[in-house]
């Protein structure tokens, strides 16, 4: 299980599938908008939400003036050293991450983004 601060309005990572496990999120605080493929949902504090393995998703602040924060449970718990994996990598020029070095951490974890 990891915790997640999301910042006020942050879109959140592009859609993606795990091919290798199952995510549920819980809404601890603040309004958390999730799509998978074209259905959206916003859920609030106090809400569970799962991702199913093979289904394409995403998660995002739907609260462009508060932070949320949400937990996030794997299962098998293998991929949560994606998450220590990402914190690893360094911003490129921008002051962001990388899309290949992201990609490339994402391959290790069974995980692909979501093309329609």
């Amino acid at each position: 299980m990891a915790e997640c601060t999301i910042a006020p309005g942050w879109p959140g990572p592009p859609q993606h599938v795990h091919r290798e496990h199952d995510e549920t999120f819980f809404v601890v605080s603040g309004v958390v908008g999730f799509r998978c493929g074209s259905d959206e949902l916003v859920a609030e504090a106090g809400s569970p939400v799962t991702a199913p393995i093979g289904d394409p998703h995403t998660f995002f602040n739907a609260d462009p003036d508060a932070p949320a924060t949400l937990l996030c449970s794997v299962t098998p718990e293998r991929y949560l050293g994606y998450f220590r994996d990402l914190a690893d990598l360094r911003p490129g020029p921008e002051g962001v991450l990388v899309p290949a070095d992201v990609l490339e951490v994402m391959a290790r974890y069974a995980t692909e983004p979501y093309r329609p």
